[in-house]
């Protein structure tokens, strides 16, 4: 496979079928089904000149290659198709998504040279001006001054916890995610740096809040910034 000409991207076209990308997995998540069987993986992809796109493995190829994909993984990814991205929120700014068919190949790649840096990040003017695209996620990065208590399920709401982050912009994590940080302001005092990977932004009584994603949302507290 590594012989094939590469394709970029930016170069793929609903008219083509096959060709080969190149490219680093910056972002994946699974979802399973109520008896935990894998039943879809999604991810980010990104190539050698940093073009992003979103690539859905569905059932039965999600178990015929849910083993082979790693989050920062390299890959050579042959004969994937080329769809629609309607998604309610999409995690790449564009109308095209990857999908995978029955004769779509993957192989490890060991010679990927893409950039080093893989985050889109909003700027804070924007979401304190509520200027962001609700339905496109992004990337953001501050430190957390003030963290509010976890606040319980209530009725048919999870649990929640709303911090501030950089220049007084509001942070409202659900489920998980407020588990996560509560867990880290309970052993540790001060503010800390925060970077929240595929976030989405929601209007609360006139306020721009910063939220997560049901599943696509990855937080990287402190030290883990590192990676």
């Amino acid at each position: 496979m590594e012989n094939r000409k590469i394709s970029m991207i930016s170069e793929l076209a609903l008219s083509q079928d096959d060709y080969t990308i190149k490219v680093c997995v910056i972002r994946l998540w699974r979802q399973t089904s109520w008896n935990q069987q894998l039943r879809m993986i999604d991810m980010i992809l990104m190539d050698e000149m940093g073009s992003k796109i979103e690539c859905n493995v569905d059932k039965p190829f999600a178990s015929l290659q849910g083993k082979s994909f790693e989050e920062y993984g390299d890959y050579y990814i042959h004969k994937p198709t080329l769809g629609l991205n309607e998604g309610a929120i999409k995690f790449v700014d564009g109308p095209h998504k990857l999908y995978f068919q029955y004769n779509t190949k993957v192989t490890k790649c060991i010679d990927f040279c893409g950039p080093q840096n893989s985050f889109d990040f909003a700027d804070f003017q924007q979401l304190h001006d509520n200027a962001i695209n609700p339905k496109i996620s992004f990337d953001v990065i501050g430190n957390v001054f003030r963290c509010f208590p976890l606040e319980p399920a209530k009725d048919r709401q999870e649990k929640k916890i709303t911090f501030k982050i950089g220049h007084e912009v509001f942070v409202t994590l659900w489920g998980r995610y407020a588990d996560e940080i509560n867990a880290y302001v309970s052993k540790h005092t001060g503010h800390f740096v925060l970077l929240i990977q595929c976030a989405k932004l929601k209007l609360v009584r006139d306020r721009p809040y910063v939220n997560n994603t049901y599943l696509a949302t990855k937080l990287y507290i402190e030290r883990t910034l590192r990676r």
